[in-house]
């Protein structure tokens, strides 16, 4: 008599995963990580700036755009300057690298720096009374034109050529004036007005009367009178003949020629006459101070 052996699903299921563990077979895997074989790196170098682009190839032939993914230098930062997105930016003329390191590999792209030469002029005035300001010393004092250089004609012009395209500080200087820096971004000629606070507002005398007719200044200012004339005057604050409108104007009083004698503080705002108590009637000797 043969004996029936039962099936039992359970042990079958359990005996063919014993069979297939010990089969010395290995699971498959997903494909294996990509190799940089190099990074090329491209730009169009014919403006002061431009986006470079860095490409990875990979040993299975492929290629992909990596240039927000790499590590950006210049070989010349004195050159040209660049972003970490690749931005370059060209300050000075000369030969640069550009490199760009992805994975670490790193690709490069050489060019020639040649940047266009550009022009700034501009006016410096008095804040005062908008006067040109003639004899002012205007320089760059930082960046590529560090120590260019400009002094304001007559009309308080100035201009200084030949400049590389850059943000740089602008500074005004005048013995007459407070030292003003002012930030200047071009890369184009450009031209600026720049206003300068007089360290003392200056009332000048001369033969043909006094060169200011109306001046502004600033509350708790003092204002000098010089007398480029040949003969005396005596300045004195509206009215006639009691002087008692601006008393701070009187300190001024008599000036022989080529004298220069200073108010005092003018501490309220408001406005202020005056004239030369010799010759009250001299409309050229008139003026007035507008304190603000």
């Amino acid at each position: 008599m043969q004996a029936r052996i039962a099936r039992r699903p359970g042990l079958v299921a359990a005996l063919a995963l014993a069979c297939a563990c010990g089969s010395g077979r290995t699971a498959p895997t997903g494909p294996a990580t990509q190799t940089v074989t190099s990074v090329t790196v491209a730009g169009d170098a014919t403006g002061p700036r431009f986006q470079c682009v860095a490409t990875a190839h990979f040993s299975d032939g492929s290629g992909r755009d990596v240039t927000n993914e790499s590590t950006w230098e210049s070989s010349m930062p004195s050159i040209a300057t660049v972003s970490a997105q690749g931005l370059v930016s060209v300050v000075a003329a000369g030969t640069v690298d550009i490199r760009a390191t992805f994975r670490q590999t790193t690709g490069s792209f050489r060019f020639a720096a040649n940047p266009p030469a550009h022009t700034l002029s501009g006016v410096v005035r008095d804040s005062s009374n908008g006067r040109s300001v003639a004899g002012a010393l205007v320089q760059i004092v930082d960046g590529a034109n560090d120590g260019r250089r400009s002094t304001t004609d007559g009309d308080g012009f100035f201009s200084i050529d030949n400049l590389l395209p850059a943000t740089l500080t602008l500074r005004v200087s005048h013995e007459r004036y407070q030292t003003t820096d002012t930030a200047v971004a071009f890369d184009a000629d450009t031209r600026v007005e720049i206003d300068v606070r007089p360290s003392t507002p200056t009332i000048v005398i001369t033969a043909q009367g006094v060169d200011t007719k109306v001046l502004t200044v600033w509350v708790g200012a003092q204002v000098t009178f010089v007398n480029a004339d040949g003969q005396v005057h005596r300045m004195f604050s509206d009215p006639h003949p009691v002087h008692t409108d601006c008393p701070p104007l009187n300190e001024v009083g008599f000036l022989s020629p080529g004298a220069a004698r200073t108010t005092g503080p003018l501490v309220l705002a408001r406005t202020c006459g005056f004239h030369d108590h010799g010759e009250p009637d001299n409309a050229t000797l008139k003026g007035v101070i507008i304190i603000r």
